[in-house]
């Protein structure tokens, strides 16, 4: 972004964020506001700082303890599967109900970090003789987030989307909390892109260490808001899900550890979920029926209803002299004419059909500022195809490692494709009953420049299913 548009955008942000400010404080109830372009002394920047303060200052034996906090994540955050968001939520709240106890103060809400009207660490966290420090993050937190990560475009398309799996993330098959199936896009692109490119503490399962980590979860938790705000957007049917015990956490009131159901996430007032300002969606897409969502849910198991069509094209990626492509180069796989069955009517309105395509066990590279940008039918992809050429699908980003359930695998991804599909069919550019060609361009999200050094892009399987009524 170039420094004109740059101060542009910080300019409105802030006088939103004022605007929005003033508005929380002359309501009744407390609701999360945006922390952009909020000053030091704003009372929500200000509490938030003395409760860091305050739980870094308790001993290793209380609950409570900053790093305490931290390895909760570590020990139990679920990613890459349907409990993502409940999880986070509950953390979010039991973690908010813990500076309401440090400080004595019921109506403290945490704050939110919108990157998107905002892409830059907001100033107070940049302020080496404040609690709101992180000294780990990368160029010293003097960071950028890209728009292909958290632009608007890409957020008003996750809060919209009809594809459950976009927000949820993939369906586990067990009552395991961190059983690993697939990330979906809020996950995959805002979420773990800028956990990569903020980096240090950030880029690890302790990243609840950085305290700009609760801001950011709270914006991701925003987005969950914002989607369920639309009729007919709730939360998994399945009562494997609703039923499922969110381990775990400390509840300071109760002054014990407590394992709420998933289900009761659903309802935002139940976990202070409720914000000043919501993503705003210009014509969000139908909901799936229930049919297609478990579909979806499952698109990685072996059955599916028989209510709807699946055709599932599997192909294996392209090598050469024996190994998979290098992260300087793209990799490519082709998929025969047979799902033109669910891809034809995409033409006239791609809502009337979702094509998802699954990479599985992607290898994590070395450095969580690293990603994939994701292209369909694309001639000749590159760091320099523009995104906004009709081919470019969205980026896909890492995050974490190993917590102990993933047994060394890498990471999967299930992103839907119905609208490119849709885009490279009006412009031309693809035509039904010819094969797909699906191209991964590595990209570092710090520097986008410059090709990756190194990593390779390793998937064990790549497919595209298709679903139509």
């Amino acid at each position: 972004m170039k420094r004109r548009n740059f101060l542009q955008t910080s300019l409105v942000a802030t006088g939103l964020a004022a605007a929005r400010h003033s508005r929380a404080a002359a309501g009744a109830t407390p609701v999360r506001v945006a922390v952009n372009g909020l000053s030091a002394n704003a009372p929500e920047v200000r509490k938030y700082a003395t409760a860091v303060d305050l739980l870094r200052r308790l001993p290793g034996t209380d609950p409570r303890n900053w790093v305490n906090l931290a390895k909760v994540h570590n020990d139990f955050c679920p990613h890459a599967n349907w409990w993502f968001l409940p999880w986070h939520r509950a953390y979010l709240y039991y973690f908010e109900l813990t500076c309401q106890d440090v400080l004595a103060d019921p109506t403290f809400r945490l704050p939110y970090w919108d990157w998107t009207s905002y892409p830059r660490i907001p100033g107070p966290f940049l302020n080496q003789s404040s609690s709101l420090w992180d000294g780990t993050r990368d160029s010293g937190g003097n960071i950028e987030i890209p728009t292909e990560v958290v632009g608007a475009p890409v957020i008003q398309n996750i809060a919209g989307s009809s594809n459950w799996i976009d927000l949820f993330s993939g369906a586990t098959l067990n009552d395991q909390q961190r059983s690993p199936r697939a990330s979906g896009v809020l996950e995959a692109t805002p979420h773990n892109g800028v956990h990569g490119i903020v980096g240090g503490d950030m880029g690890n399962y302790m990243s609840p260490l950085d305290p700009i980590f609760w801001l950011h979860h709270c914006n991701v938790d925003r987005i969950w808001a914002s989607w369920a705000r639309i009729p007919n957007h709730s939360g998994p049917p399945d009562t494997l899900w609703q039923n499922h015990k969110l381990a775990q956490f400390y509840d300071p009131v109760a002054k014990k550890q407590i394992t709420p159901a998933a289900g009761t996430t659903t309802d935002p007032t139940k976990y202070n979920a409720v914000y000043d300002h919501y993503v705003t969606v210009a014509a969000p897409g139908p909901a799936l029926t229930t049919s297609i969502r478990r579909m979806l849910s499952a698109q990685l198991a072996d059955s599916a209803p028989q209510t709807i069509r699946r055709l599932s094209i599997e192909a294996a990626p392209k090598t050469s002299g024996g190994s998979v492509a290098a992260f300087a180069a793209s990799m490519n796989a082709d998929f025969s004419s047979t799902i033109q069955k669910a891809i034809q009517p995409t033409a006239d309105n791609f809502r009337t059909a979702n094509v998802s395509l699954v990479m599985q066990d992607i290898e994590r590279p070395s450095s969580p500022s690293v990603a994939l940008r994701v292209f369909l039918n694309c001639k000749d992809p590159s760091l320099n195809t523009p995104l906004d050429d009709p081919t470019y699908v969205g980026t896909l980003a890492f995050f974490g490692g190993d917590h102990g359930e993933d047994h060394g695998a890498g990471t999967t991804y299930s992103l839907d494709v119905s609208r490119t599909l849709a885009r490279t069919i009006r412009a031309g550019i693809y035509t039904p009953q010819t094969p797909i060609d699906v191209s991964l361009v590595p990209v570092d999200l710090r520097n986008p420049k410059v090709a990756p050094p190194d990593g390779v892009v390793k998937p064990n399987k790549v497919q595209l299913i298709g679903l139509a009524v």
